[in-house]
């Protein structure tokens, strides 16, 4: 186990790797998701306005 988590002497590079990785994934889901709350707040307001005309 302990020869897994080493990583044959790269496990610095290899779990720093896989660490920034998680953390994109993480700030790309939370940046989609307040995207997608802007999106559909824009999509209301955009036909609110035009069924009041």
């Amino acid at each position: 186990m302990n020869e897994f988590f080493n990583m044959g002497g790269y496990a610095f590079y290899v779990w720093s790797s896989i660490g920034l990785f998680l953390g994109a994934m993480v700030i790309d889901f939370i940046g989609l998701s307040m995207k997608e709350k802007t999106v559909k707040r824009n999509i209301k307001s955009w036909m609110r306005r035009k069924l009041n005309k």
